[in-house]
């Protein structure tokens, strides 16, 4: 809480339009010794003790002003990728301050792409009014993290999501030949309007099968690890 947390970003490739199209923010926090601390473990820390909302206030804002400080959306840059936690879309001013915070710096909340997970979503009826209110102020939401834990297609077709993530298991136990859940799964989640990003790229021949099954958007080490604020490059964001 004494705004030590780091942001990263890491690229996100557009099959279509041949470029990357947008950044995801990524938050790293260091322990005394300056070692990387797991963000799962310190994101839940942060949501036990009620400390994620001003931390994913923190973060958020810190997106902000790197979105505007580095003119990303005149690079041809068209959204920024921030996460949400559940525990953060159960308040109920949650919507109103992340619009308010764009506000103040420019930002159209249509350039604002919010990921959550589906087990986050599911039977909580103000996370699913969070998420309608964002929606309608023109910012784009992705089910994160598709294909682990309570996955299911009839999630896909009830709650309120533009994007979907497939999850790099399922993607990199695609590409080994383990299943052909994809087979089925991205023409049903193209059927529902939905536009799908695959994570964990990191080969030519992932990067293929991919295109091959007509995945909208590309995220993985092929292209980029992420990159913290003081190494952002315009090189990585040209057409």
């Amino acid at each position: 809480m004494d705004n030590s947390i780091e942001i990263y970003f890491q690229p996100i490739y557009s099959l279509e339009k041949g470029r990357v199209t947008s950044l995801e923010v990524l938050s790293r926090l260091k322990d005394k010794d300056k070692n990387f601390i797991n963000p799962e473990f310190f994101i839940h820390v942060a949501e036990e003790n009620r400390d994620i909302i001003a931390l994913g206030e923190q973060i958020y804002r810190k997106a902000c002003i790197f979105a505007t400080q580095n003119h990303i959306f005149d690079m041809g840059i068209d959204d920024i990728n921030i996460n949400l936690s559940p525990v953060q879309c159960c308040y109920e001013e949650l919507a109103q301050n992340l619009i308010r915070i764009a506000g103040e710096y420019d930002i159209p909340m249509s350039r604002m792409h919010l990921e959550i997970t589906e087990s986050g979503i599911m039977d909580k009826e103000e996370i699913r009014e969070t998420l309608e209110t964002l929606r309608s102020s023109g910012a784009k939401i992705a089910l994160d993290d598709f294909g682990t834990g309570y996955s299911n297609v009839s999630s896909i077709v009830s709650l309120p999501v533009d994007f979907v993530k497939i999850d790099k298991s399922l993607v990199w136990s695609y590409g080994r030949g383990e299943n052909k859940y994809l087979d089925q799964l991205v023409p049903m989640i193209h059927a529902e309007g939905k536009r799908i990003i695959s994570e964990g790229i990191e080969t030519q021949e992932q990067l293929t099968a991919m295109e091959q099954l007509g995945i909208d958007y590309i995220q993985g080490f092929y292209f980029s690890k992420p990159i913290p604020v003081d190494k952002f490059e315009d090189k990585y964001f040209q057409s």
